[in-house]
């Protein structure tokens, strides 16, 4: 897992990954209960690897990903052979979801389905209550220079006020989040600034 790969094949490692550990006897209660190697897999490689794939495929094609277990602030290394202009140098990761996830999770495991449905208002006023904690806990620590946070949303689709939450939240926190080189939140196919030193 802590092998270095570079940008390109990032995400396809992380998935091949996925697949070895959901092959495993356990290892799909290991993904339900994100517990073991398929929360590193869950929390922080794959959502590194999206990461890679939207973003450090345009702005550093020739760079190398280091997933870092353990206790650092910081969950990757990001390693330049080339000058690409780009200024990120370690990647942290988290993610935007409570304490219902878990539940969630497995109630669709158990019964196929997912009975609580909100509301567009009620899904973007939960999210940026959920984001704005987030970034507090985040904002506690110390990072070194050349930091990009990242936090991933696992929702597949998005109300259109979300992009205005997400502008809010990123107005009202803008000179707190200057101590990263960029702050975003990104899903499988998006990804959305809060904040940056670059252009996105």
């Amino acid at each position: 897992m802590q092998r270095k790969y570079s940008v390109a094949e990032y995400l396809q490692k992380s998935w091949n990954l996925c697949a070895l550990v959901r092959s495993t006897p356990f290892g799909e209660e290991q993904f339900l209960k994100r517990i073991g190697l398929a929360k590193e897999l869950c929390d922080e490689m794959v959502p590194i690897g999206y990461f890679c794939e939207l973003f450090l495929k345009l702005e550093a094609p020739q760079a190398k990903v280091s997933l870092k277990l353990g206790n650092q602030t910081y969950d990757a290394t990001v390693e330049h052979e080339h000058d690409s202009g780009s200024k990120i140098n370690f990647i942290e990761v988290t993610s935007l979801e409570d304490q219902t996830e878990h539940k969630t999770r497995t109630e669709l495991h158990r019964n196929g389905v997912v009975t609580a449905i909100k509301r567009d208002s009620e899904w973007v006023a939960e999210r940026g209550r959920i984001l704005a904690r987030v970034l507090a806990k985040k904002l506690g620590k110390e990072y070194p220079k050349g930091t990009a946070l990242i936090i991933y949303c696992k929702d597949e689709s998005h109300p259109t006020e979300w992009d205005s939450c997400i502008k809010l939240v990123g107005t009202t926190m803008c000179t707190a989040l200057d101590q990263f080189e960029l702050v975003c939140i990104l899903d499988r196919e998006h990804i959305w600034q809060l904040s940056s030193r670059q252009n996105l």
